[in-house]
């Protein structure tokens, strides 16, 4: 079998005191391309200090971290930066849209530091926007679109650099029912055989179109 796009080996995470707070224990995980893992568990119980490590947002106190094959847990903040920008892409319960900035702009907001030229990102961003359905809203505000369509330009926008791990947090809370169904098949369908998506999530649906799911309890995954 080929290797982990990401794996986690007895990754740890403490906060400092007083007293100290163990956020994360002993993890264990990997992720292969082409799937999409689910990760539960309740409120408090590390599955955000995970997310936040996978996506290279935090360092572990503890353990090792890869990210297609290259150790990143003790990587520079600068190179972590780096690696992140190029290779993986968020999705966030909120959204995290700029307001004063059209569907376009929005999702050119990850290439600014590319070196492509206005021109090159933009054609990037419409094709983006294309491919979730959004063709014809790519001068809308936030402000005029649905939730659902909120969430779909977020998801453009964390793919529009062609990441190899799509880390979404709770991308269906906001949303109905019918939004959250076709959310859930788009990043059904952003799954490739160099590509994986993983969900925290608390909804049954998300369980339902995963692959796997991993539970996180007391700083734990099972």
């Amino acid at each position: 079998m080929a290797e982990p796009l990401v794996e986690a080996v007895g990754v740890a995470r403490t906060f400092a005191g007083p007293p100290p707070v163990t956020a994360l224990r002993e993890a264990n995980l990997h992720v292969h391309g082409g799937e999409l893992v689910a990760i539960v568990g309740p409120s408090g119980s590390g599955k955000s200090t995970l997310l936040n490590l996978l996506g290279l947002l935090d360092t572990p106190t503890a353990g090792e971290l890869r990210l297609a094959g290259r150790a990143v847990h003790g990587l520079p903040e600068r190179t972590r930066t780096a690696l992140r920008a190029r290779r993986i892409g968020f999705v966030f319960q909120a959204f995290h849209l700029v307001a004063h900035l059209d569907c376009v702009q929005n999702v050119m907001l990850p290439m600014v530091h590319s070196g492509q030229s206005r021109t090159g990102r933009r054609a990037r961003a419409v094709a983006a926007l294309e491919s979730v359905g959004l063709g014809h809203r790519t001068a809308a505000r936030p402000a005029t679109l649905s939730g659902g369509e909120r969430q779909r330009v977020a998801i453009a926008r964390a793919m529009v650099h062609e990441p190899v791990l799509l880390l979404c947090d709770e991308p269906t809370g906001n949303l109905d029912q019918n939004a959250t169904l076709a959310i859930l098949a788009l990043l059904r369908e952003t799954v490739g055989p160099q590509r994986a998506v993983v969900v925290v999530t608390h909804e049954q649906a998300v369980r339902e179109v995963a692959d796997r799911t991993l539970e996180v309890r007391d700083g734990r995954v099972g």
